[in-house]
């Protein structure tokens, strides 16, 4: 058989792309993209001639987030209930507090561990435990189950955390603990020697994505490798049985290692997008294009892929097969006119 021929038996593979929280702008940062119009041909076409797919059918991680992550991490969450206790600062502004996660507080693993153990000295009695995976990743092993619903520490970054308190018939207890932590960490060692040093301190912990490794489903569908840089995503592809790897840097990247039917979680602009960074968004845009969505493109184009799908936030999930790409009738739009729909919906 010619080269050729085996290469047109080959089956193509099938590549789905999420862009966490890339596309969760407010108003401020799209009327800037209508007025810089970055160019973005790849994005627009596949929004021009592909198809949007049902609003639930491209879903993340869903439930027990904190779980899934320590699995990840390479450790055993076992059957018990686990959150995700990240530090945080908490900085006043009239008559509410700001969040700040671990990025404004760069922690060392001494300080750590410190404000762990006596967190775990404190609370040791009411069954709750702290670990360290990393200075600004913690987890919360919980005394049983919980019924409450929490907010992830990225999503606050910088928001009155009033609006984002614990909710569910268990919220008073992670009410309790996240205040008692507060109190607690007030006068520590750790934080005496960061306001002598000018640093911000260590307010407490924000408790989120708890639950446990045996109540997560397969929302996914089956893929023979998921890749990506997040805990939560690597301990997914473990609990799943598929193949994990890290996020790759291209679409030639990822084509270049044969990782054959791949879901890609891509967080180039995430971080921006979050903090309201409208030029560091725009710029992670135009990287995307370059290195994703025109490549992407290119490879319908040749025959290169099955299907590409795209997890797009509140632009909702998106569906390109290669004989779409004729739709020649289809108005190409800017994104932004896309992005100011969905928040008028």
């Amino acid at each position: 058989m010619s080269e050729t021929a085996h290469q047109s038996n080959r089956r193509r593979p099938r590549l789905r792309l999420h862009f966490p929280g890339l596309f969760d702008v407010g108003r401020v940062l799209v009327e800037d993209l209508q007025a810089q119009a970055p160019a973005l041909p790849g994005l627009h076409r596949l929004l021009a001639r592909g198809d949007a797919l049902p609003a639930d059918s491209l879903q993340g991680p869903g439930q027990s987030q904190a779980a899934l992550a320590l699995l990840g991490e390479g450790k055993r969450p076992g059957q018990g209930y686990w959150l995700r206790a990240d530090p945080v600062h908490l900085r006043p502004d009239q008559d509410f507090l700001l969040l700040w996660d671990g990025r404004a507080l760069d922690l060392d693993a001494e300080e750590a561990d410190a404000l762990v153990g006596q967190f775990n000295q404190q609370f040791a009695e009411d069954g709750w435990r702290l670990e360290v995976q990393a200075p600004d990743r913690w987890y919360l092993a919980a005394p049983g189950d919980l019924s409450v619903e929490t907010t992830p520490v990225a999503a606050v970054t910088g928001r009155n955390i009033n609006h984002f308190m614990p909710a569910g018939p268990d919220r008073v207890k992670l009410e309790q603990l996240i205040n008692e932590t507060q109190m607690l960490f007030h006068d520590h060692p750790v934080n005496q020697a960061r306001t002598a040093r000018g640093l911000p301190t260590v307010s407490g912990v924000w408790p989120w994505g708890g639950g446990r490794l045996d109540e997560v489903e397969n929302r996914l569908g089956s893929w023979a490798s998921l890749l990506s840089n997040d805990p939560v995503w690597q301990g997914l592809a473990q609990h799943q049985g598929c193949k994990s790897g890290p996020e790759p840097a291209s679409f030639s990247d990822w084509r270049g290692q044969a990782w054959g039917d791949s879901l890609v979680v891509i967080e180039t602009g995430t971080r921006a997008a979050l903090d309201g960074d409208g030029p560091g968004w725009q710029a992670a845009l135009e990287q995307l294009d370059r290195d994703w969505w025109q490549a992407a493109l290119r490879a319908l184009g040749k025959g290169e892929l099955d299907s590409l799908e795209l997890a797009l936030g509140p632009l909702g999930p998106w569906h390109m097969r290669p004989g779409m790409r004729w739709r020649f009738w289809r108005r190409e739009r800017p994104l932004w006119e896309h992005l100011a729909e969905s928040e008028a919906e």
